[in-house]
């Protein structure tokens, strides 16, 4: 006869702190950077949100960064410019 191993999928369930938000104040006159992956629909997805985050909480500037390709990190010069550059960097994916 076989056996079959049954896993339990749900893990080990721990208690965590709970997350404290800034103040929507807290982007007044920030710098958002948007790091684009280059997928489709990311750059118009990031834009939007960052144009609300301008319109709601008063962020100051939003800059573009392109990576090359969906597939590799970002340049290691576009990193240090946006640490520079950037208060708030938005990056991420979509299609």
């Amino acid at each position: 006869m076989s056996q079959i191993e049954v896993l339990e999928p749900a893990g080990q369930v721990r208690q965590v702190a709970p997350l404290r938000l800034n103040p929507i104040g807290a982007l007044r006159g920030a710098r958002i950077a948007i790091l684009d992956n280059v997928k489709p629909n990311f750059r118009l997805l990031a834009t939007l949100a960052a144009e609300q985050l301008r319109r709601e909480c008063g962020a100051a500037e939003i800059l573009h960064f392109d990576k090359p390709n969906a597939a590799v990190g970002a340049h290691p010069e576009t990193l240090d410019e946006i640490a520079r550059r950037a208060d708030l960097v938005l990056t991420g994916s979509a299609d």
